[in-house]
């Protein structure tokens, strides 16, 4: 092999080190946009909520002015700013913020897609057990969607035979139901910017 053959092969290396390195900055760069456009949806729309929540309190609106208020608003909004502002998202939006109050608690890795279905949820156990197992497991909208159906919660509520006898006792199965065996379905979505999975 010439010196000249050994120097190309030297530079091809170095190349394709080069190149890899490129790939991997601009996938990180893409998963931190991604992640930084999802949480400036969640904010906006949790803001979003909060006004809506704050015209109603001002001017003390009965249920069927809010239902109306919803309406106007979603055909507005649409009008001014095109899509994403049906009445069940704006219904999602004003809920958000009526279930969160403090932006600071909402899961940061969490998509709005993700709220969206756990505020189908009126149960505050089951709406925690389910964001912290999309948070602990990874999980997608899917995946989510999946493991409500399948009735997870329940499954597990019924097999730690949860019950609430006392403050202590209660808090025990409350952290144990988060506690996901591998047996409860499988980790299918890694969310930008999150940490591997386990």
């Amino acid at each position: 092999m010439s010196d000249t053959t050994a120097m190309s092969a030297v530079q091809a290396n170095q190349y394709d080190l080069l190149l890899e390195s490129i790939n991997q900055s601009l996938l990180h760069g893409r998963e931190q946009i991604a992640s930084a456009v999802s949480q400036t949806i969640l904010r906006t729309y949790w803001e979003i909520g909060r006004n809506i929540v704050e015209f109603e309190q001002q001017g003390q609106a009965k249920a069927d002015y809010g239902s109306e208020l919803l309406k106007q608003l979603s055909r507005d909004l649409t009008a001014r700013h095109g899509t994403g502002f049906s009445k069940s998202n704006v219904f999602s939006m004003r809920r958000i913020y009526l279930l969160y109050p403090k932006f600071q608690t909402l899961s940061g890795i969490l998509t709005w897609s993700h709220y969206v279905e756990l505020l189908k949820l009126d149960d505050p156990l089951e709406r925690s057990f389910y964001e912290h197992a999309c948070v602990q497991e990874h999980w997608g909208v899917r995946e989510l969607r999946r493991q409500m159906n399948s009735m997870l919660f329940q499954r597990r509520k019924h097999r730690d035979r949860f019950c609430v006898f006392s403050p202590l006792h209660r808090r025990r199965r409350y952290h144990d139901l988060f506690r996901l065996r591998s047996d409860d379905g499988p980790r299918r979505f890694r969310h930008p910017g999150g940490p591997p999975p386990r």
